[in-house]
């Protein structure tokens, strides 16, 4: 499974798909348990959702509907990789995926849950992608508030790869910027030193007790 997965991120597809069918189907393995019935229906699993990546890959859209019904009743973990993939199809093949982002839009906004430094991976590319898609889409009001929206939640949860990112893809996007935008990021500039300041207050303080 990890060979295929190195495969595909490579772009050897073909090589990518040998590897999904070695794993796609184990019932012919004999004296399973319960368990081992469920590892071979979890890889199963696995190989179905590997082989709609591979599909998107190599630009059969005919899938996305299929993809994102089999997203819709996976797992949550699913979710974030599952839009990534869809994104970095969208993206590489230049068609609209406005209807799936509108359509797991009320999966995504509940997104402190991804607090895990697994998912804040995932999430950090989505997000990037998400930005590129409107990009490419020519649709930059979506793509500056999607950022705007993105630095909100990293000075929430505190994560300062995600938020320096953010501020890049705003300092590159700022001259289709709204003047609304521009203030709305200029405020959240603001209570970042703010918060800085206060932080760094507290720490001389501390300090100064320590030494009484």
């Amino acid at each position: 499974m990890f060979k295929g997965i190195a495969l595909q991120k490579l772009g050897k597809y073909p090589e990518a798909r040998m590897c999904i069918q070695k794993y796609a189907e184990l019932g012919w393995i004999k004296g399973l348990d319960d368990e081992g019935i469920n590892e071979v229906k979890y890889y199963c699993n696995i190989a179905k959702a590997n082989t709609y990546v591979l599909d998107l890959l190599e630009g059969q859209t005919g899938v996305l509907k299929e993809y994102v019904e089999f997203i819709r009743n996976s797992a949550e973990e699913e979710l974030l990789p599952g839009l990534i993939t869809i994104l970095e199809s969208s993206i590489k093949y230049n068609y609209s995926v406005d209807w799936i982002l509108s359509d797991l839009k009320n999966n995504v906004n509940d997104i402190e849950k991804y607090v895990t430094n697994v998912e804040i991976r995932y999430y950090e590319e989505y997000i990037y992608l998400l930005v590129m898609y409107y990009y490419e889409q020519e649709n930059m009001n979506e793509a500056i508030n999607t950022i705007l929206e993105t630095l909100i939640f990293s000075i929430k949860i505190e994560n300062d790869t995600n938020l320096k990112k953010s501020v890049a893809l705003f300092e590159l996007l700022r001259e289709h910027a709204h003047q609304s935008q521009l203030q709305m990021y200029h405020n959240i500039m603001e209570k970042i030193i703010v918060k800085e300041f206060t932080n760094e207050k507290e720490n001389v303080l501390a300090y100064s007790r320590s030494l009484d």
